[in-house]
């Protein structure tokens, strides 16, 4: 609403939030735990681990490169980085930027995990195996259904401030 009205003037009607939401049954990280376990030890990830994981199109506005290099500079003994996201993006397609990410991945063989296309069905387990999730957009953004997500999995969220994303995020409580 805040932004509604600083860019067009004092709403005259009646108004209200109404957020991307989720079905809560369906998101729901004790049900989905068993999942997350599984995943791990399929990647070959420790239990110890940390796993920091981004969900999204591939394409340069979302910023899972920059993200990646930025994992990779950070060296975090221990950690692990998934990637779910289509390399057959149709909007914002770029090769050299696809690259760039095969590449930043290469760098740490092992630690980032490059998954590819995930169908919905399965995504909870991704979330479940986990520890945090990032949305590390660089473009313009709306509310990103992976915040909803995130959260209803008990995840905090690690984001740009960019849309709607501050909305649902409280620094230091349930995301940064």
């Amino acid at each position: 609403k805040q932004v509604t009205e600083r860019l067009q003037g004092r709403l005259t009607v009646p108004w209200r939030v109404i957020y991307n939401g989720v079905d809560l049954e369906f998101w729901h990280p004790s049900k989905r735990r068993t999942e997350g376990e599984k995943l791990r030890a399929k990647l070959g990830i420790p239990d110890h681990a940390k796993v920091l994981l981004f969900v999204g199109r591939l394409n340069p506005g979302k910023g899972s490169v920059e993200a990646v290099e930025a994992f990779e500079f950070a060296a975090v003994r221990d950690a692990h980085f998934l990637v779910v996201g289509s390399f057959h993006v149709i909007h914002g397609h770029d090769d050299a930027y696809l690259d760039r990410l095969k590449s930043a991945a290469n760098r740490v063989p092992g630690k980032v995990h490059l998954i590819g296309s995930v169908p919905q069905s399965e995504l909870p387990a991704y979330y479940s195996a986990s520890d945090a999730v990032i949305v590390p957009t660089i473009a313009s953004e709306g509310l990103p259904k992976v915040v909803t997500e995130a959260l209803a999995m008990g995840k905090p969220v690690i984001a740009s401030d960019r849309g709607g994303i501050w909305e649902l995020l409280e620094d230091g409580v349930s995301g940064w």
